[in-house]
């Protein structure tokens, strides 16, 4: 098996296809598969990131329901796919774990053709899924992902 190293000036943001075949003193055997190499990067994370109770036709808060709002960030040449919304879920004693829950927020769906940047989440929901008890503070994460990866 031999290798090549190619050296080139990559235009950023741009997808490369390539295609292999090899040749001996037989000829040239069959082109490969097509490779595709993207010379973007993980996008941004998003921000800023709020989180607040709506409120409801009458203006006042509504307290059985908390928003989360995102702007999208850069995308670093490989267009966004999907947010993640990672909400801590509490352990009851120190600590937690932040996990991904999409039956309360599904991060990769799509209003009139764009990723959604909002997710509204029912207080119920916070105490039954992961732990919370009334008047606690909401912590989440949202990251932003592309084919190359996740935001930090």
């Amino acid at each position: 098996m031999a290798t090549t190293h190619i050296r080139a000036n990559a235009t950023p943001k741009k997808q490369y296809q390539f295609r292999v075949s090899a040749r001996n003193i037989y000829g040239r055997g069959p082109t490969s598969a097509p490779v595709i190499l993207s010379t973007g990067q993980r996008p941004s994370p998003p921000s800023p990131i709020s989180a607040v109770n709506p409120k409801l036709a009458n203006g006042t808060l509504n307290y059985d329901q908390i928003k989360i709002d995102w702007t999208a960030p850069a995308d670093n040449g490989s267009p966004i796919t999907r947010y993640e919304v990672l909400i801590l879920k509490k352990n009851n004693t120190v600590g937690g774990s932040f996990v991904e829950d999409k039956s309360v927020c599904d991060g990769s769906t799509k209003v009139n053709g764009q990723l959604r940047l909002t997710c509204t989440l029912n207080s119920s929901d916070l105490v039954s899924k992961f732990n919370y008890k009334i008047a606690d503070r909401l912590v989440a994460v949202v990251k932003a992902c592309n084919k190359v990866g996740c935001s930090n």
